[in-house]
């Protein structure tokens, strides 16, 4: 489902919706919300009966969803829009428990490869809630730290050993 509304006030409050996705933009049309706006029906038929997509017409809009679900305001969160935010709750049900899960179009991008398969595993995201889409977000510890917890290198020449791990653990900080 699909809503393009002037206010957060027109969410219609559905007991079946139980995901609410959530443009927010500034004041800009760059090439990230550009394609979100191409593929807006396709998201809105894509994520099922029982979610919705909501953008508004203004940025007034973004800015009432950042102040209702971030208690941010929009200049806030400015260098990281577009962005949706993805929720379990009617902006009128809003708890302490409610998942806020906001995602930076830049970073689903670079996440993703790109926008239409980030567009995808949100579309099979909203209809079957599959874990695999939140882990693609997930940062990712650095290759470094995971080896340098596993193999730990410690070479011997004429009976003095060098902790090569720690050399490269002061390289990376720069204290080397």
């Amino acid at each position: 489902m699909g809503y393009m509304i002037n206010s957060i006030g027109s969410v219609p409050l559905d007991p079946s919706i139980t995901l609410y996705v959530f443009v927010l933009n500034g004041d800009f049309r760059g090439r990230h919300f550009e394609a979100l706006d191409r593929h807006f029906a396709g998201i809105a038929e894509g994520i099922g009966e029982h979610s919705a997509i909501a953008r508004g017409f203004s940025r007034e809009f973004s800015e009432e969803v950042c102040k209702q679900f971030l208690s941010k305001s929009v200049q806030e969160v400015w260098d990281f829009l577009p962005a949706l935010l993805i929720t379990n709750a009617h902006p009128n049900a809003i708890t302490e428990r409610t998942m806020r899960l906001f995602i930076p179009l830049k970073r689903a991008e670079q996440k993703f490869g790109d926008l239409e398969t980030f567009f995808r595993g949100l579309s099979e995201f909203a209809r079957s809630r599959s874990t695999a889409f939140l882990s693609r977000l997930e940062d990712r510890k650095d290759w470094f730290e995971t080896a340098n917890k596993v193999i730990e290198l410690k070479p011997k020449f004429l009976g003095i050993s060098i902790n090569v791990n720690e050399i490269v653990k002061k390289i990376r900080r720069g204290t080397a």
